[in-house]
């Protein structure tokens, strides 16, 4: 498993031009606030749901991107997928 998570932050590094030992630690960050800090994120705890969503736009938007919501109800709670767009490095890829 851990080859396989190297791999994957070898790639990762490589697309986005970063250096691999500051992308792990980057990515042990974000695992650490969104698992520990904000913690599970059940539909029926909409504040850890919503927390989770606020810190990923946040992140995606310090990072360059174009962040929209797409939003839509499950149940009878609004929610939003995160739609990020990175136009000026890759044209026309979009993450959701």
């Amino acid at each position: 498993i851990q080859a396989d998570r190297k791999a994957r932050c070898k790639v990762i590094s490589l697309m986005f031009d970063v250096n691999e030992d500051k992308l792990a630690a980057a990515l042990r960050t974000h695992v650490d606030r969104l698992a520990g800090l904000i913690g599970p994120r059940p539909p029926i705890i909409p504040k850890a749901f919503d927390a989770a969503a606020t810190y990923v736009e946040r992140q995606l938007a310090e990072a360059g991107y174009t962040v929209e919501r797409q939003k839509y109800l499950a149940g009878e709670r609004e929610v939003a997928n995160l739609i990020a767009e990175y136009a000026d490095r890759f044209p026309g890829m979009r993450l959701r």
